[in-house]
C-alpha cells in the first residue's frame, strides 16, 4: 500500500512517516503542491498533513485526480495535542501511537473503498441511464459553464460526441442556450444552490433543434448537473 504524504504543516513528519512504514505502508513525503501536480497520483492513499491556519484553497487543483485527498489536521498549534483525519473525523493523540494510527488508517481505507464503490455505481448509472445527463463547471464567476461530463444518452439526443464537448463552454456548443432560457437557470442554481425544473420548451440553433426539458441541481463540489 503506497501513501503520498504532502506536508503542508511545516512540521516534522519523520515520526509519522516511520510509524506508517512500521504498519507496512510505503510512504513518499513531499512538501509542495507543485510536486503533486508534477508527479500526479500513482499512490493508493493521498494524505495532506496540515494545520487549521493553513490556507488549503489550492486543493481544488486536485479535482482532476481520481484519488481525493484525506486531510491530517494537526491541532497542536491551537493547544490541542491531537490530530484529526478528515474525512472521517478521527482524533489521533500525539505523539502518534502505532496502534491508534493503524485503527485510523483502517477506517480511512475502508472509507476510500466505499467511495470507490459508490463512484463505480455512479459511473454505471451515468453511463447506462436512458436520461440525458450533463455535468458543468462554472467559469467567469458563474456567467458561463463548461462541460465536465456528458453521458451516452445525451450524445445520442444532441448528436454530438462527449469528447467534442468536454472543456468547452455550453454557450459555444449550444449557442441558443441563452435565448432558450436554460443559461439563466444554470446561473440561479449555481448561485443559490436550489434545484430548479426547466419546463418543456423548444430549443433551436443552426446545428440542432427539438423539445427539451431539464432538471438542474448543484453538487457539493460546486458543479451543476442538468438531467
Amino acid at each position: 500500500m503506497k501513501i503520498l504524504l504532502l506536508n503542508c504543516a511545516e512540521l516534522k513528519v519523520s515520526d509519522l512517516e516511520q510509524k506508517l512504514k512500521a504498519l507496512g505502508f510505503s510512504v513518499d513525503v513531499i512538501s509542495s503542491v507543485e510536486e503533486v501536480m508534477e508527479m500526479g497520483l500513482k499512490n493508493d492513499l493521498f494524505l495532506v498533513y496540515t494545520t487549521p491556519t493553513k490556507d488549503i484553497r489550492w486543493t481544488g487543483k486536485f479535482k482532476s485526480f481520481n484519488l481525493p485527498p484525506v486531510y491530517l489536521i494537526d491541532l497542536e498549534e491551537v493547544n490541542i495535542p491531537k490530530a484529526i483525519l478528515v474525512p472521517p473525523h478521527i482524533h489521533i493523540s500525539k505523539p502518534f501511537d502505532v496502534k491508534e494510527l493503524k485503527t485510523a488508517m483502517d477506517l480511512v481505507l475502508n472509507m476510500m473503498k466505499e467511495l470507490k464503490e459508490e463512484g463505480e455505481r455512479y459511473r454505471n448509472l451515468f453511463k447506462y441511464t436512458g436520461r440525458c445527463v450533463a455535468v458543468y463547471e462554472a467559469i467567469d464567476n458563474g456567467k458561463d459553464f463548461v462541460f465536465k461530463d456528458f453521458n451516452p444518452a445525451a450524445e445520442h439526443a444532441e448528436q454530438v460526441k462527449r469528447e467534442d464537448v468536454l472543456g468547452r463552454r455550453v454557450t459555444e456548443v449550444f449557442p441558443g442556450v441563452k435565448n432558450f432560457g436554460l443559461l439563466d437557470v444554470f446561473k440561479r442554481v449555481y448561485k443559490t444552490g436550489q434545484p430548479e425544473r426547466f419546463p418543456l420548451a423548444h430549443y433551436k440553433d443552426e446545428r440542432i433543434s427539438g423539445w427539451r426539458d431539464n432538471f438542474v441541481y448543484k453538487l457539493p463540489t460546486g458543479e451543476i448537473v442538468a438531467v
